[in-house]
């Protein structure tokens, strides 16, 4: 079995990644911050993982203060948008 860990749950872009390459499980450290294509990923096959790691969710939730205007921020789309590098 092939697992990947990942922070936030997967943009749609990252989602179709995951489930094209031979990854069989994906643990998801933290959906409050992000989340939206869990069911996607399962859909296809993948196991989905959800930690919800308090530490980890508290962390990020502090990354984007002071940064720059421009960082997605996803307080600024509402619950569930998407931060991804990619995008």
């Amino acid at each position: 079995m092939t697992t990947i860990f990942t922070m936030l749950s997967s943009c749609d872009a990252c989602a179709v990644l995951l489930y094209m390459r031979p990854f069989n499980r994906v643990v998801i450290g933290d959906v409050a911050n992000a989340s939206g294509k869990e069911q996607l990923i399962r859909d296809k096959g993948v196991q989905v993982d959800i930690l919800e790691d308090q530490k980890g969710i508290a962390l990020y939730a502090e990354y984007p203060h002071g940064k720059p205007d421009g960082y997605r921020r996803p307080e600024r789309f509402g619950r569930g948008a998407q931060v991804c590098s990619t995008s």
